[in-house]
């Protein structure tokens, strides 16, 4: 299968706001859709006063042994239209569909691609500044409530460093939030760096993060972990 490189933009981790390209919001900014259902919807919202031109775009989301996102070429989902033209102070309601049909055993994931087109005369090229045209990447989600969540975190000696690894086992998503290692016999706190673009673990994966300031870790029995996963805080 084909592979497509679509790099992370810094808009990714303004997706907690609902931003994009600061005259354009984007809702819902998680997307999901019941196995027994075939569609949703995403609104695109223009509150700029000049027309927005708009390409969307579905794929298939999966990630490496280092839990590297890689996106493919995917017929299972599409978004309909996939290009709009929004108006000054305008919106529109893209449907995005599922193809397949029938429950799901694990959680499929996808990533929806949401990207500005170039205006045939964009104000910004006669400002001096770069004309940059802006990226944001949604997350979609396929499945039911019955699949579980499970995972495992501890410290590690990874690669010559204290780090946090953290084993998806489970059959659905994993979005860390808030993470954090005490050592409780000094009661010092070591913050863990996630993000929306890192946080993510699909089901089988496992990823490693540093554990910023933390040089020893051969007594994990002082250090606890404390870490909000799917908005649900746990303790380790």
């Amino acid at each position: 299968m084909k592979k497509y490189l679509v790099k992370l933009s810094f808009l990714a981790l303004l997706l907690s706001q609902g931003a994009f390209a600061g005259a354009l919001r984007l809702s819902p900014i998680n997307i999901a859709i019941d196995d027994d259902q075939q569609a949703t919807t995403l609104t695109i919202f223009n509150q700029s006063s000049e027309a927005e031109n708009i390409q969307i775009r579905a794929f298939a989301w999966t990630q490496d042994n280092q839990g590297n996102d890689q996106l493919s070429a995917t017929n299972d989902v599409v978004v309909s239209p996939s290009v709009i033209a929004i108006a000054p102070n305008g919106s529109f309601n893209v449907r995005i569909v599922r193809q397949t049909s029938g429950k799901v055993s694990n959680e499929q994931a996808y990533r929806i691609v949401v990207d500005e087109l170039p205006k045939p005369n964009d104000s910004r090229k006669n400002s001096g500044n770069i004309n940059i045209l802006l990226r944001t990447l949604l997350p979609l989600f396929v499945g039911n409530d019955e699949l579980l969540q499970t995972q495992d975190l501890k410290i590690v000696n990874h690669s010559g460093e204290c780090q946090l690894q953290v084993n998806n086992r489970g059959q659905r998503h994993l979005l860390l939030s808030q993470v954090t290692v005490t050592d409780s016999s000094t009661e010092r706190h070591y913050p863990v760096t996630t993000n929306p673009v890192n946080g993510y673990l699909l089901p089988t994966v496992t990823k490693y993060y540093e554990i910023t300031g933390l040089t020893h870790c051969n007594d994990n029995n002082k250090l606890q972990i404390n870490a909000t996963i799917n908005g649900k805080n746990f303790n380790y």
